[in-house]
């Protein structure tokens, strides 16, 4: 049954996480532009130059590997998070999984093996994520109409055809450590405690619902959707700051380099004033209030079908105390 449950764990992970990407992409696109900007650019005129010169299209720019690969990155942190989660419940003598919500209270430890757990699977799905975002972000900030009022909302002249060609192109020209992983210690900075606190909220904002409600009820997609929405505005307005570092940083011509490192390209965009550091926000928690919790429910959803197929009991990576 284990492994079927981890099968189970993998498609819903799959699931959600595509899911999630993809009603997320449009409004992430702008939040990279705009980040890239010389000038501050709102929100309207981008999303105006970005339809006229490239349609619907141009909001979906660089999705076809983060779609593919976000299956993978959110099975693999799901998978990690669970499993360092339950070793850690089994040194400290508690039920392995002891969520929240479940009909116990939690183990005193439950908020630190938890936010340890969040910060390991972090540094997994940095290391499989880098490559992806570096892409990601080389399609987003180019257009396949190069004007010179595109060029000046940040908006590059085509250098690569898609996914696959910048991929190979930046290999074969910058290699692994200096093109691929591009910016990987910027990420890693922003997103491994981010990841700790993002599984931290969603869990403790559950059990917040079931103080309220009959512990023995399942969770409803309401508490999951608020949940996984607030988890992850909170960890977007937390990690921004880094997250225009880290964007500047893979963003820029490999040749030409915006800013030499993280310390430079932080003080370089401080310089711009305390708003500079985050550009892009606005976007950013349009973004993600839907896009976790469209994920957080489709997981939900899938561990919750796996579990009354196979009859079990047991808290599932993520779970929210369904059974």
């Amino acid at each position: 049954m284990t492994n079927e449950l981890s099968w189970c764990d993998f498609i819903a992970g799959w699931t959600g996480g595509m899911l999630g990407i993809f009603v997320g992409h449009p409004l992430d696109t702008l939040k990279v532009r705009q980040q890239t900007l010389p000038e501050p650019t709102g929100i309207i005129e981008l999303t105006r130059t970005t339809y006229r010169l490239e349609g619907i299209p141009g909001f979906f720019k660089g999705l076809a590997y983060p779609l593919l690969g976000a299956g993978i990155y959110n099975a693999l942190f799901f998978g990690v998070y669970g499993n360092c989660l339950r070793s850690l419940q089994g040194m400290g003598g508690e039920n392995a999984r002891k969520m929240c919500c479940e009909n116990e209270p939690p183990g005193s430890n439950f908020h630190r093996d938890v936010f340890i757990s969040g910060c390991v699977g972090g540094i997994a799905t940095v290391l499989y994520a880098c490559p992806l975002d570096v892409i990601k972000i080389k399609l987003q900030a180019q257009t396949a109409t190069a004007t010179k009022r595109a060029s000046q909302i940040g908006i590059a002249e085509p250098i690569y055809k898609g996914p696959y060609d910048a991929m190979r192109a930046i290999y074969k020209t910058h290699g692994i450590v200096n093109g691929l992983y591009r910016g990987l210690w910027a990420m890693m900075w922003r997103d491994v405690p981010t990841f700790g606190i993002y599984t931290l909220s969603y869990e403790h904002i559950l059990c917040m619902f079931k103080e309220k409600e009959d512990r023995s009820s399942r969770t409803s997609i309401l508490s999951q959707v608020v949940a996984g929405g607030i988890a992850g505005c909170l960890t977007w307005s937390l990690i921004m700051p880094m997250d225009v570092v880290k964007t500047k940083m893979q963003a820029g011509d490999f040749d030409k380099p915006l800013c030499k490192g993280i310390l430079d390209c932080f003080k370089q965009t401080r310089k711009s004033g305390l708003k500079a550091l985050y550009a892009g926000l606005s976007l950013a928690l349009m973004c993600a209030f839907p896009a976790h919790a469209v994920k957080f429910v489709m997981y939900e959803f899938i561990m919750k079908i796996c579990r009354s197929e196979m009859n079990l009991k047991l808290f599932d990576v993520g779970s929210s105390g369904d059974k």
